[in-house]
């Protein structure tokens, strides 16, 4: 088997951690896009504004659970690359537990610490797909969701003074599309475990 061939195989059975990842994405994107609607409400603004941040919390956490699984499975494989997702796992997590002790912070530094989780998963993710590109030559679902979360950086530190519902309405969005792209990469990682050599 050669080098790409093992490579694609060792990411193809981790697929299912993609698609899990992609799953709770999608799942966060929607709760929180209905959790928006009570943050308009004066009167049960705050509890919303706490559940806010700690479904965001869980969000980082968890999905930074998932990509330090796909880290170590990598290591365990003998890929190079391993130290990127265990990176971009640990940052991720480190994130969601500084997002969870903010809890009664003000929407700004929220706004910022989303702003530096998204771009920073973002840049990471770009430099995965840049090294994947040897194996997937036409590899652009990771790259697109690397680039999805740079821009959603931005948008979040452009948003850092905005309401709560509108800074949660794009928080929604954003993690409803990187969950359809995490899940479309897993399902392709899947689709390649009946073409590779075992």
């Amino acid at each position: 088997m050669s080098n790409s061939e093992q490579t694609l195989n060792d990411l193809a059975s981790s697929w299912w951690l993609f698609c899990v990842r992609g799953l709770f994405s999608v799942a966060f994107g929607l709760v929180t896009f209905l959790l928006r609607d009570g943050m308009a409400s004066v009167l049960v603004q705050p509890l919303a504004f706490v559940a806010f941040v700690g479904l965001l919390g869980l969000y980082a956490i968890c999905n930074g659970l998932l990509q330090l699984g796909a880290g170590w499975n990598a290591r365990e494989h003998g890929r190079r690359h391993w130290w990127l997702w265990v990176t971009e796992g640990s940052l991720g997590t480190v994130l969601g537990l500084a997002i969870f002790i903010t809890l009664t912070a003000s929407m700004t530094s929220l706004s910022l610490l989303a702003a530096i989780y998204a771009f920073s998963i973002g840049l990471i993710e770009l430099g995965i797909a840049w090294r994947l590109r040897k194996h997937l030559g036409d590899e652009i679902l990771f790259g697109a969701g690397g680039l999805l979360s740079v821009v959603a950086g931005v948008v979040f530190i452009l948003l850092r003074n905005a309401a709560m519902e509108e800074v949660a309405g794009w928080l929604a969005a954003y993690a409803f599309v990187f969950g359809v792209i995490k899940i479309a990469y897993a399902l392709r990682l899947r689709g390649l475990r009946n073409i590779l050599p075992n």
